[in-house]
């Protein structure tokens, strides 16, 4: 499923000369560790409390005494949690129950949903997740919606495979544009040694890339 996604980014012809990024391990959550959160069906990651996009927010994921999840919104001090109408929203203290989640595994992925000990918003088959067309995040999703998480190590692994993601979006995104082959062509080079690359390289390459879309769209012939 994810590599299929993934290959639906790109045309056809692309997708048969240009490999999608290898996923990294993805392991059950651990209490303890920081993750990224990766929506299965956008290929997006959770990028803030309340969104997904490309650039992920570093999660640390604890589990209490009564076994319910929480979610430190990246670096602060709040954690990611609930108020009405499936909305998101931040919220300190590690004993609000409106911060307390569940995660159940299925066939690989997992679904996050309110903890039922959070009796405010639980609700049965609801989940975490988005819609097409949007990259807001709600509580209330249905099973047919997109709910689907992996949950990837932020460690230098995950940090790379979140570089080669974001050229592989970029180089996606660049097809069809008229720029010289020898431009194109250094930048697919690159990606095809990306396990050779550094972070570093790789995410200031997808810059790049991205600074060549925005340029060729926004040139007018003379």
């Amino acid at each position: 499923m994810f590599f299929a996604l993934l290959a639906s980014m790109c045309s056809l012809t692309a997708w048969a000369e240009r490999e999608a990024p290898t996923m990294p391990a993805n392991t059950a959550p651990e209490s303890g560790l920081t993750y990224y959160l990766y929506n299965v069906e956008r290929a997006l990651f959770l990028s803030s409390y309340s969104s997904i996009g490309e650039s992920p927010l570093s999660v640390l994921v604890t589990q209490n005494d009564k076994g319910a999840f929480l979610f430190k919104n990246g670096s602060s001090s709040s954690y990611i949690g609930k108020s009405g109408n499936g909305n998101m929203t931040t919220w300190s203290g590690a004993t609000d129950t409106d911060n307390y989640w569940s995660i159940t595994e299925s066939e690989g992925m997992y679904t996050i949903q309110c903890s039922p000990l959070n009796t405010s918003y639980y609700a049965e088959g609801q989940y975490l997740g988005t819609v097409d067309g949007s990259t807001t995040l709600k509580y209330n999703r249905t099973a047919e919606e997109q709910i689907h998480w992996l949950f990837i190590l932020a460690d230098d692994t995950g940090k790379h495979f979140v570089a080669e993601m974001k050229l592989y979006r970029a180089l996606c995104a660049l097809e069809g544009l008229a720029l010289p082959e020898s431009l194109t062509s250094n930048f697919e080079a690159l990606y095809a040694d990306r396990a050779n690359q550094t972070t570093q390289v790789l995410t200031s390459t997808a810059t790049s890339v991205r600074n060549c879309i925005g340029m060729s769209q926004g040139y007018k012939a003379p």
